[in-house]
């Protein structure tokens, strides 16, 4: 399993994660501004989910978000979780992912980077998902 955080400053976030989650397989949408991909085979040969996260903000500590704040002005965040299996969902969505805000990755592990930043990291074929920094 994976998971990592979106922090964007823009409303059209999760139609930009939509066109990109559309470009890897079919989404399904579900409750909440929740929708999902999964792999061809099932969920048990891999998937990849978006939600919207109210409050996020609250599991910063202050410098954290003061950091967040200076590149995102007003931060909206999302999750993004999953499991790789016969498609790295992770690093495709990433790939694949394209935005005209400002967008910080967050891997939980340490990682908070720009989305350019992210894609070069899995161009240079670096693990960005579990990197601390």
């Amino acid at each position: 399993m994976f998971n990592f955080l979106i922090i964007s400053d823009t409303s059209d976030t999760p139609s930009s994660v939509y066109r990109a989650f559309s470009s890897i397989g079919i989404p399904r949408k579900e409750a909440e501004g929740r929708f999902i991909v999964e792999s061809t085979g099932g969920m048990k040969d891999g998937w990849i989910a978006f939600q919207p996260i109210e409050d996020a903000q609250h599991d910063y500590e202050t410098e954290e978000l003061e950091a967040i704040r200076k590149t995102v002005k007003n931060p909206s965040f999302y999750l993004i979780e999953g499991r790789n299996g016969k498609v790295n969902f992770a690093d495709e969505f990433i790939k694949k992912f394209t935005h005209s805000g400002k967008i910080l990755i967050d891997n939980d592990h340490g990682l908070i980077a720009d989305l350019v930043q992210v894609k070069k990291s899995i161009e240079s074929g670096k693990n960005w998902l579990y990197s601390s920094s």
